[in-house]
């Protein structure tokens, strides 16, 4: 995925899940131009499962998250930990929505 085109309106991004990481940098990049204007979103919804990186205070439905920048850093430390639980495990990791 391309990196958003900076205009005055910020650009909706989407990933999925198993590209967390490339989500975790975009998203800290974008926040370096952006701040608090962008918020972090994890969805659980069947049809639009994974992370959306969008404009701060859009509206979300169903099982949809927002996570705001000091969240996001313990949320991307938990999934690391589970990933790496997982290996050492020999099983796949598990997320709780």
């Amino acid at each position: 995925m391309n990196l958003a085109t900076y205009t005055q309106e910020y650009t909706q991004q989407f990933f999925e899940f198993k590209d967390w990481e490339q989500a975790f940098r975009v998203y800290y990049e974008d926040y370096k131009l952006h701040g608090d204007n962008i918020q972090f979103v994890v969805s659980f919804n069947p049809y639009d499962s994974g992370y959306w990186i969008e404009k701060a205070g859009t509206e979300l439905g169903g099982s949809a998250r927002i996570y705001n920048h000091k969240k996001i850093i313990a949320l991307k430390s938990r999934i690391k930990k589970e990933i790496a639980l997982a290996k050492i495990e020999g099983r796949s990791p598990r997320f709780i929505s």
